[in-house]
């Protein structure tokens, strides 16, 4: 798939704060995790800990960004002291944990 650019939103939702990355035709789902969470977290994407400490980059990829079968993909995890959900319809949504003290 072709990677172009993405675009990176700020949204509200009761008290949380929610960056979505749309990724769709722009970049790989897990480069749209590291984008949200360095927004979320106000860090560089290398003062980030490598994202396989937690999740395989490969596998996620695999099964968020395979075309029509990857549409109903979601997939959930921490990372950095975020809630992170990856969508199979080309949305990375990060938001901080509820304990998480950034």
């Amino acid at each position: 798939m072709a990677h172009e650019n993405s675009s990176l939103t700020d949204e509200m939702h009761g008290e949380s704060e929610q960056h979505v990355v749309n990724w769709t035709n722009s970049e790989s789902p897990t480069a749209s995790v590291l984008k949200a969470v360095a927004a979320v977290t106000n860090r560089s994407l290398v003062g980030l800990k490598p994202l396989y400490d937690v999740i395989d980059p490969d596998v996620l990829n695999q099964l968020c960004d395979s075309g029509q079968e990857a549409s109903t993909c979601r997939v959930s995890f921490r990372f950095e002291g975020c809630d992170v959900t990856v969508h199979g319809d080309g949305r990375t949504v990060v938001s901080p944990s509820a304990n998480c003290e950034l």
